[in-house]
């Protein structure tokens, strides 16, 4: 599917059956940076009327670029508790990964 699905499921997030969107969100987590333009309309989606949706949403935005970071910050700082865990592990994860590959590029440029 790709980017070119994207406007498809951004639009399903808004769908009257909750299990359309949890899978709308799921499946844009899947595409990951592919799925960027879709980050407002996940962090919308993670104020949703379910918390199944919401809880995906959440791990969506996990799963894209660097567009998601200030949406998964404002959820660490909202008033959810259990999202907020949620988001704040995927920001400890992306930091995590972030520093492996400066030390990777940083290996590869001490061994050229």
């Amino acid at each position: 599917m790709g980017s070119a699905g994207v406007p498809a499921l951004v639009d399903a997030l808004s769908n009257p059956d909750a299990t359309v969107r949890e899978h709308a969100a799921d499946a844009l987590g899947h595409l990951g940076p592919d799925a960027d333009g879709a980050a407002e309309a996940l962090a919308k989606a993670a104020g949703d009327s379910d918390q199944t949706v919401r809880v995906t949403a959440v791990s969506a935005l996990g799963q894209l670029g660097e567009v998601a970071d200030a949406l998964l910050q404002t959820i660490v700082d909202g008033p959810d508790a259990m999202l907020a865990a949620i988001a704040k592990r995927l920001v400890e994860q992306r930091a995590v990964a972030d520093r492996s590959e400066q030390l990777r590029a940083k290996l590869a440029a001490l061994q050229a």
